[in-house]
């Protein structure tokens, strides 16, 4: 469960006030699964991070206990893949 204090959660809740906000986070959204550019000038970053191993997640599914692996990278093709 979350901690965090009034503040904190005022100054989240005001993000929702921007009239801009869904438009940024359907361009969020359209931008993780590759279908709207990025901004160009963390290319250079989004590159290096692509070549950074993936991350194993220990879960459990149907009772029984699993490695999860996200592939996920910056061009944000995710597949989620059970072992």
């Amino acid at each position: 469960m979350w901690q965090f204090d009034d503040a904190t959660f005022d100054r989240s809740a005001a993000a929702f006030d921007n009239p801009d906000h869904v438009a940024i986070v359907i361009h969020n959204y359209r931008w993780r699964l590759g279908l709207a550019e990025g901004e160009t000038k963390y290319d250079d970053l989004e590159k290096r991070l692509a070549q950074s191993p993936l991350i194993g997640v220990p879960t459990i599914y149907a009772g029984r206990r699993h490695q999860r692996r996200a592939a996920c990278r910056p061009d944000l093709v995710c597949k989620k893949v059970l072992r």
